[in-house]
């Protein structure tokens, strides 16, 4: 790919007709006398790739989560639903699709969760073992739905994993996420047919 198109030059003089061709096709060229520093340049380039091509992804990749309603946490019943979780698995992220299971052969499609609240402090994810408040959004053109009526505390919920989410997450997020959330990935694959 273009982005990791560089010049590495050890040990030697870039000449001005090198420097003019790598700007004007947007190249950038590495050089040191020192071959670590060079391997130091390189790294910390392609590890700034990987974080914004991370930072782009992180809107539209489906983050694995596993929650459990807390039934004595219900502040809101239909959207924006607002009600207590905790989370069994996984992380969970703003902009998660969520699913009720209400059965392993029938999921039911929430919403999109749209806050995450702990302590009354606003966050942007929540992991395993954490108990937060969060806001979930139906779409727009969505049948309305009733927390307690459709679905209820006894539903587990999880993320709306697709195949192009858990290549974007096997792609960029490898090494960021734990065994046991590749386990989870595994798990809802199975249950959601994906």
């Amino acid at each position: 790919p273009k982005e990791r198109a560089v010049v590495l030059a050890f040990d030697v003089e870039v000449t001005p007709e090198a420097k003019d061709l790598a700007a004007k096709e947007k190249i950038p060229i590495f050089s040191a006398d020192i071959i670590y520093h060079l391997q130091d340049k390189f790294r910390a380039h392609v590890e700034k790739i990987k974080a914004e091509k991370r930072a782009s992804l992180e809107k539209h990749v489906v983050f694995p989560v596993c929650l459990q309603i807390l039934p004595h946490c219900i502040f809101r019943n239909k959207s924006p639903f607002i009600f207590g979780v905790t989370v069994v698995e996984g992380v969970l992220k703003i902009g998660t699709p969520l699913l009720a299971l209400k059965s392993l052969e029938e999921q039911l499609v929430i919403g999109q969760v749209t806050g995450i609240e702990i302590e009354k402090q606003q966050k942007t994810e929540a992991t395993k073992g954490q108990e937060v408040c969060i806001r979930v959004e139906q779409h727009a053109n969505s049948q309305p739905l009733m927390l307690g009526r459709q679905f209820d505390h006894k539903n587990q919920l999880v993320s709306a994993i697709t195949r192009e989410s858990i290549d974007a997450l096997k792609e960029n997020y490898r090494e960021k996420l734990s065994r046991e959330d590749w386990r989870l990935v595994i798990k809802l694959k199975r249950v959601l047919v994906v």
